[in-house]
């Protein structure tokens, strides 16, 4: 979206940011993820993180799109909290 932006070393973090929204907005739309069983079960359940991992992959199936970019969509919508990272040992 800003590519002579970007290789000119012009915006950075800010235009990244304005990319991500309109790609959130346009591929993977609030209302109708809201609408999606596999959001309201993921939103209002506390699946396991196998059950979790499974919903978002079929998400990302039906919205054809990877599922980082569902996990990390739904998180920025506050649908679902963000997946806690286990330390090493």
């Amino acid at each position: 979206m800003h590519t002579l932006d970007i290789l000119q070393g012009k915006g950075g973090s800010a235009l990244e940011n304005a990319a991500t929204q309109y790609a959130m907005a346009y591929l993977l739309p609030l209302e109708t993820l809201q609408a999606h069983p596999d959001v309201r079960y993921l939103s209002h359940g506390e699946p396991t993180k196998n059950e979790r991992w499974r919903r978002l992959s079929r998400l990302a199936e039906h919205f054809l799109v990877p599922t980082a970019c569902v996990q990390a969509t739904l998180e920025r919508y506050g649908l679902i909290a963000r997946e806690k990272v286990e330390e090493a040992a």
